[in-house]
Parts: C-alpha cells; structure tokens; sequence
C-alpha cells in the first residue's frame, strides 16, 4: 500500500495559573492528508470534542481574563529558562505561553487592558507596544534554540474573524516548518528570483505604483496595496515591509509606521461598517533575500438580513476565495485615508 499517514506530535509547556503555576505540557499533532498534504492540527489533549455552548457568544464567562485585575492570577507564565519573569510587558501590552497551543511556541498578546476597543478607537501607540513586544518575544525563543525559525503574528479581532475573546489580542507561532500559505510563499518567492533575478516583493511594489489603481499609500516606508486576487469578500490589503526579511530586524520606525498605517486601514473599515478582520505578518529567522515581511489584512463581514457568514464552502473546502467587488474599487475609497495625517 502506498497511502502513508504522515504525523508529528510537538509539545509546548507553561506555568500553569488554575494549578499553583506548575509546569505543564500539551501536545498537538500535526498531521497530512494522505492524498493533498493539507495540514490539521489535533489538539491531542481534548479528551472529548467541544459543545456548542462551551463556544456560544451567549455563553462567555463573565470574568475576562485577560482584564487587567485578572492577568496576574488567570494567565499562564512561560517557564524560567525562557523567560525568567515569566511574562513580557510593553506598555500595556503583555505577552504570556498560550494554553492551548498550536505548536511548540504559541504566545498570546494582550494588545491593550481596554476590554473591547471599536474598529475606529485604536491608537497607533497601542499597536506599536503590541508588535514590538511581539518581536522581543519572538527574539526570545530564536535566541535560546537557534536555527531556523518559521514564524507568525496573527490577529482573529473581535468574535466575527474567529475570536474566543472580545479583548482584543494577538497570537504568535513560532515553528521549524512553515504553514501550507508560509511554504507557498516562500518557496514561490525563491521560484520568482531564480526565474526573473529580481526580488518579487520589490516588483510588486513597483508595478503597483506605476499602476496606481491597487496602490492605496505609504505610512512612511512601508506601502498599502489592495490584493489583486482577494481572499475574501472585502478585498484584502497588503503591508510590505522593504527589505525586512526577519521581522526581528526591522527598525522600531517601521514597527511605528505598520501601526499607523492599520489605524489609517480600521478607520476606513469603520466608515464602511466594518467591525472585524484577521490580522497575520508572515517572517522568518533567519530571513532570505527572496522573501520580504509582510502583513495581510482580511476584513471579516456577517451579510444582512440572514446574519450568514462570510466563510463558505469555497473557502474551507477548496481554499479560495469569493470577492463581491474588485480590489480597484476598494482602493479607491481607501486611498484618502492615506493622505490624512
């Protein structure tokens, strides 16, 4: 028989808040469709599958605990060889192991202790102090193990794009193999420089200038484009970061403009009643010159009258995507938001 089952079990541990912080470990499987190699991951410590009211909006618990009178006693801490304190802080954004994790090096990043902040609300100070404790959290674990490091910094923002809490917060993976989209995109990039001698991140930027009708704007270096091929329903904007190719050695500047130019981005998706979006900057350690830093954005929408989701068949199924109106349209309206102070 030629069908094999491939898996990898990867363990992840942190102190333990609901048990004393004592120091705990879970696993989680990494397993390959025998046929497409597309990725699950099982959480292989869930001893039964999960109910509709351990999920339901109705049913969240009325204590929250990422609030700032309950982090110190209901989140985890990572162990003392990682991280002596046990978490990082910037601002007030602050940085612990997640306890259910997606693999070896999961992280969750309390952005702000404001309990829910409006699509329109954000500072840009807030946002920097997030990323950049992020990057030192990731700088962190690249600097104890060494090696090679795929990594992520993701954003489900409010329950419509798949948030299990309204605080908001962000969620970094760190792993020695990238996601199916992670190897996608580097192993294309590395494909496009063999095959052209250029750099395909440096290319798109420019072809997107000179076309100026997907090229939103810049927030200092880094330039605003509305994707070409949309993910989602809402065309999806891309944040490139020139010449980064590890996020870790980015300058602060350029933490700074990322930031102001996703508030530029929100305040937009609020004046087009947009209350949600998924978040994720793509990096590695160390980085290869085919491959820049980036960010996408996918804003999240619930269609009126029915309340259906915007995730449907083709997506989970078939990992592509529907758009209701083209990228060019969206830039258009996007585009003043650039040009405001």
């Amino acid at each position: 028989m030629s069908i094999v089952f491939r898996q990898e079990t990867r363990s992840s541990s942190f102190l333990d808040p609901f048990d004393g912080f004592r120091e705990k470990r879970r696993e989680v499987q990494i397993r390959e469709d025998p046929l497409t190699g597309a990725v699950s991951r099982v959480f292989a410590y869930r001893r039964r599958p999960p109910q509709q009211s351990e999920t339901a909006d109705e049913d969240q618990p009325p204590v929250c605990a990422f609030c700032k009178e309950n982090i110190e006693t209901m989140t985890s801490k990572f162990p003392p060889a990682l991280i002596p304190e046990g978490r990082l802080r910037r601002g007030e954004a602050v940085v612990f192991p997640n306890i259910f994790p997606y693999d070896t090096h999961n992280a969750v990043v309390v952005i702000t202790e404001q309990h829910e902040v409006g699509i329109t609300e954000w500072s840009a100070q807030k946002l920097v102090d997030a990323l950049a404790v992020s990057r030192e959290y990731i700088e962190t674990v690249v600097r104890a193990e060494g090696g090679r490091w795929i990594y992520s910094i993701n954003w489900n923002y409010t329950p419509i794009a798949g948030a299990s809490q309204i605080h908001p917060h962000l969620q970094i993976v760190l792993s020695r193999q990238p996601t199916l989209e992670q190897g996608r995109l580097i192993e294309s990039g590395r494909k496009y420089m063999e095959t052209n001698a250029g750099n395909y991140w440096e290319d798109l930027i420019r072809a997107e200038e000179e076309a100026d009708v997907r090229y939103g704007g810049r927030t200092g270096d880094i330039p605003w484009l509305v994707s070409f091929a949309p993910r989602g329903f809402v065309p999806d904007v891309i944040a490139i970061l020139p010449n980064d190719t590890d996020f870790t050695a980015c300058r602060h500047e350029e933490i700074e403009q990322l930031a102001l130019g996703l508030v530029k981005l929100f305040n937009y998706y609020g004046s087009r009643r947009v209350t949600g979006a998924n978040l994720t900057l793509y990096s590695q350690s160390p980085g290869e010159e085919y491959f820049w830093t980036h960010a996408r954005v996918v804003p999240r929408l619930r269609i009126s009258p029915l309340n259906i989701s915007d995730v449907n068949y083709f997506k989970i199924m078939h990992d592509e995507g529907i758009t209701l109106f083209t990228p060019e349209r969206l830039c258009e309206e996007l585009k003043p938001f650039f040009q405001k102070d």
